[in-house]
């Protein structure tokens, strides 16, 4: 489908919805919160909407961690294994979703939101410890952890880059400004696992996908650079406001909050 078959502000509000969602992204990991809701209000079925949505912010994410990679904020060397087990679950997920109602996957995310929003909220020693060269990644981490959330992602996906944010500072006791750069080529390899999928089965709007590319690279670049000065406390506020605001819209959706 054309972009022109899509009317102005349709067009206009995926854009804006994709830089804000790459710099969300990158701060705080919950940039898919935004554009898969938005995709699928622009008429897209949830599988289109799921594909087209890994497209654009594989790009957005992608760009993150190079200007990351190239002002050395994270060590390949020391995450190479825990990326490559996050691709290898990203792949079962993403495979998996083809074939299931997705429809059913929003029950998990006011669950996760809300554990996620708990945690940053209540957990007072986020900043104390910082990545360094003797960091290790115990196989629990590695092997189990790191790939179920990776396996998350390649189903569904919204929250993922906070889930690895939560679990890089709960299981390595990781600082936050260091554990949501880390997120950033875990999210970037789930996200390229994932695509593959997609590609391979044809689930996806490549023109909305290419238009929102744009806006997340712009989004992600100035996220990147933020991230890098960013001062922890915000982060940390950040990543609360939008999982309980996100919780908030999702029972609001459900009808649930209605009834009450």
């Amino acid at each position: 489908m054309e972009l022109s078959n899509y009317p102005v502000e349709i067009l206009v509000f995926l854009f804006a919805i994709g830089g804000l969602a790459g710099f969300l992204n990158t701060l705080g990991g919950c940039g898919g919160l935004l554009t898969i809701p938005a995709l699928l209000m622009s008429g897209l079925s949830p599988i289109f909407a799921l594909g087209t949505h890994k497209l654009q912010t594989t790009v957005g994410v992608g760009s993150a961690t190079l200007l990351l990679f190239k002002k050395k904020k994270f060590l390949w060397r020391k995450i190479r294994s825990i990326v490559i087990t996050a691709f290898l679950g990203a792949i079962v997920g993403a495979f998996i979703v083809q074939y299931i109602n997705t429809s059913t996957l929003s029950i998990i995310v006011p669950i996760v939101l809300v554990v996620t929003g708990v945690y940053f909220l209540v957990e007072p020693s986020l900043t104390k410890t910082l990545f360094t060269s003797k960091t290790s990644y115990g196989d629990t981490y590695r092997d189990v952890v790191i790939p179920v959330i990776g396996f998350y992602d390649g189903m569904f996906g919204p929250g993922t880059g906070s889930f690895f944010v939560l679990a890089s500072t709960v299981y390595k006791r990781i600082g936050l400004i260091t554990a949501s750069i880390i997120a950033k080529p875990l999210n970037f390899s789930t996200n390229i696992a994932s695509v593959i999928v997609f590609i391979s089965y044809g689930h996806i709007v490549w023109e909305l996908a290419l238009l929102m590319m744009v806006s997340q690279i712009i989004g992600s670049i100035l996220g990147a650079q933020y991230l890098i000065k960013a001062n922890p406390t915000v982060i940390r506020v950040l990543i609360v406001v939008v999982s309980f605001t996100m919780m908030i819209k999702y029972l609001y959706d459900m009808e649930i909050i209605q009834l009450i």
